[in-house]
Order: structure tokens, then C-alpha cells, then sequence
């Protein structure tokens, strides 16, 4: 890959600036297995699938990387930046664009910023920055540990040591706003050989697939209903002969889901009827929280309404999409 800003940070080089047109971003990073990306291949991502980032790189499908929560996080990362830059004067913090490894041609990252202890190394590039900080928001607490601790979501933890193995860094420092108190926590990650070790493997074997074009097994993830949506939009209405053992599979997951969601609903009006005589919140029991009711109202648009009153703006407000989904069959009863 040709470097466009050829900057060297740690044992990387930039190959893109963080300003980067996005068409371009995605052009460059396709080739590679990036931050994002490690934690999908080792199966501890909430989000994207091996089967669905397999056809990414391979550009049969494109990559689904925006959402309001992406959205919300880009707009708060510079905030969150500048206050780690206030309280940690010690460190220039300044942003990176795609690096790759100049040992290994595979590995990318796009570090939030990275940390220089002082501006001329920086400029110069001479010199390996310190560490590299990575940016978060988080509505919960789940997971996160408290603050000056390692104990981060295992896909950040991926996250992080991809990144500063890529830059050949000691440490990435991951620094969190969390949204409901509206504080920052700030982690350390060190390097892990063995956890880095295992993470390259992975990443050298997918790529290897991907050129092999051995696709990955298909799991149970929207990620992955998604690239198959994309693979195949409906264009007529035929018909196809199915596995008969995939076909009494499907009906049985699907009787099965139906009980589970009637006993479900069942002792969840038991949790109720016990919270209600108590007049309790918080459902316990042996000491760990079991249950909350949470009672507060609901704001929406009355669509019928709006169409009678106000149909111009109903017509200017109204919106589409593709909707792509498979809806079981009910078997027909044969007739005594």
C-alpha cells in the first residue's frame, strides 16, 4: 500500500490522515485486519461477524461502520480528548490517521490519538510516541472496571492491544464517558505477548480465507443476516427444496422459542404479582438483584392523527425502508 502521508509512528506508517476522504478510508483499510476488526474475528465483538467481514474484504458487501452510536461518540471525542489533554499536561496528544505495520503488511489501526512527551518528536517522527489513547463512550457500566484499573470490555482490550502491537507500543491507555454520570474513567492496557500472539494467528488465517475464498460458517448474529440479506436480495418468487433436516430443525427452534417466550411471560407476571404486594421496585433474592419494574411514560406520535390534521407534513415526514425477513410456515393439519 502507498503511504499518502508516509508519517512514522512507532514501528507503523501513516498511510491515510485521520481527515481522510471516507471512500478512500474504506478503500485502504479493506485489505487489512484493523482494531475494529480483531475483536470480530475472535468471536468477542457485539458487533459484525466473521461470515459478514469476510465478504467485506472481499468487497461483495459494504461495510456498515455508521450509527447514531458511532455518530455520538465522533462528536464527543474531541471533548473527551481535550480533557484527558487538560488533566495529563505530561504528554502531547495528538491524532493519527490509518497506520500499518512495517512489519506486517496485514495490520492496521486508526489510534483515536497518540501520545508524544514532547511536540518535536512528534513533528519529527524519530521518536516512538509513549502510548496511544483510545476514546470511548459508554451507557453502562457493565463490564468496565473502576477507574486506574485494566478491566475493560474484552472487545476494547482486543482493540487496545491491536493497536499498540500495529505501532509497537508498551501501552494503550483507554479513556471512557460513561453517560449516565457523565465522568471520565481512564484504563491502562499492556502489552500481552500471548494474547498478541494468538490475535495475529487469527488474523493471518482469515485474511488467508478470504484469498482462499473459504467463507466463514454462517452463526447467529444480526451481522450475519445481514451480509446474507445483502448476498441475496429477493428477485422473484420460486421456490426451493431445502435439507429435510435443516427444515425439522428450523420448526423445532421455532416451538421451542414460542414455550420459552409463554414460560417467560408467565414468571415474569409471577416476578410481578410478588414485586406488587411489596410494593418493591427491586425484585431479590439471596442478596442479588433479580428483577426491576420501571414505571414512567412514553412519548410517540399519534401517525393517524398527524395524517388527518397535518397530512403535508406526514407526507414530508414519512420515511421507508427495506424490510428482509424469514417468517415460518405453519404446517397444515390434515383433516380427520
Amino acid at each position: 500500500m502507498d503511504a499518502v502521508t508516509g508519517r512514522r509512528i512507532g514501528a507503523a506508517v501513516e498511510v491515510l490522515p485521520h481527515d481522510a476522504d471516507r471512500d478512500q478510508w474504506l478503500a485502504a483499510r479493506r485489505p487489512l485486519v484493523t482494531a475494529s476488526d480483531i475483536g470480530v474475528l475472535l468471536g468477542i465483538s457485539p458487533y459484525g461477524s466473521p461470515f459478514n467481514l469476510h465478504w467485506v474484504k472481499r468487497g461483495e458487501i459494504p461495510e456498515d461502520i455508521d450509527n447514531e452510536r458511532l455518530s455520538l461518540g465522533r462528536h464527543l471525542e474531541p471533548w473527551v480528548a481535550d480533557r484527558f489533554a487538560a488533566v495529563h499536561p505530561e504528554y502531547h496528544v495528538e491524532r493519527a490517521g490509518l497506520v500499518v505495520s512495517t512489519e506486517r503488511g496485514y495490520q492496521g489501526a486508526t489510534p483515536d490519538r497518540v501520545l508524544w512527551t514532547s511536540e518535536g518528536d512528534m513533528v519529527a517522527g524519530d521518536v516512538p510516541p509513549e502510548g496511544a489513547l483510545e476514546i470511548k463512550t459508554s451507557a453502562t457500566f457493565e463490564e468496565w472496571g473502576p477507574d486506574g484499573s485494566d478491566e475493560v470490555p474484552p472487545y476494547i482490550r482486543a482493540q487496545a492491544l491491536w493497536q499498540l502491537d500495529t505501532m509497537d507500543l508498551p501501552w494503550v491507555v483507554v479513556a471512557c464517558l460513561f453517560l449516565l454520570t457523565q465522568k471520565i474513567r481512564v484504563y491502562r492496557i499492556e502489552r500481552d505477548e500471548t494474547d498478541i500472539a494468538l490475535m495475529r494467528e487469527r488474523a493471518a488465517a482469515f485474511l488467508a480465507d478470504v484469498a482462499a475464498e473459504r467463507v466463514p460458517d454462517i452463526d447467529h448474529t444480526e451481522a450475519t443476516a445481514q451480509a446474507l440479506s445483502l448476498l441475496y436480495p429477493l428477485g422473484g418468487d420460486g421456490e426451493t427444496e431445502i435439507d429435510s433436516a435443516l427444515a425439522a430443525d428450523y420448526r423445532e427452534a421455532k416451538a421451542e422459542l414460542d414455550a420459552a417466550r409463554v414460560r417467560y411471560d408467565l414468571l415474569t407476571n409471577r416476578v410481578r404479582a410478588a414485586m406488587g404486594e411489596a410494593d418493591a421496585k427491586y425484585a431479590m433474592s439471596d442478596g442479588t438483584k433479580v428483577a426491576v419494574r420501571s414505571v414512567y411514560p412514553q412519548s410517540g406520535c399519534d401517525m393517524d392523527r398527524l395524517r388527518a390534521r397535518h397530512p403535508g407534513a406526514y407526507a414530508d415526514c414519512r420515511t421507508t425502508h427495506q424490510v428482509d425477513k424469514i417468517t415460518p410456515s405453519k404446517i397444515k393439519k390434515e383433516a380427520a
